[in-house]
């Protein structure tokens, strides 16, 4: 595995790291009341380093939505692969 391969996955993380300490304090202090230092503080990065990831608060609320978004279009795909007729899986959707 070369550098650039190495570079990436550590900015990936970095970012990761930087959605999961927002989704926790969204959820726990709602979006409002969670300002871009705590997020910082929690994430264990400084401030400065959260806005070259993210341009502002909405677009880290932006990012933990299409995370969500994901995993939800992930569970539809697994429940379309069940053999059963339309309104099963539509039940097993809900």
């Amino acid at each position: 595995m070369g550098i650039s391969e190495r570079k990436e996955r550590e900015k990936q993380q970095r970012r990761n790291d930087i959605i999961d300490a927002a989704e926790k304090l969204f959820f726990s202090k709602g979006f409002g009341s969670t300002t871009m230092d705590e997020v910082a503080k929690e994430a264990e990065y400084s401030k400065g380093t959260l806005y070259l990831y993210f341009k502002s608060k909405e677009d880290l609320y932006l990012a933990i939505t299409v995370r969500g978004m994901k995993i939800l279009e992930e569970m539809f795909k697994n429940v379309l692969k069940d053999a059963c007729d339309g309104l099963c899986k539509t039940r097993m959707m809900g």
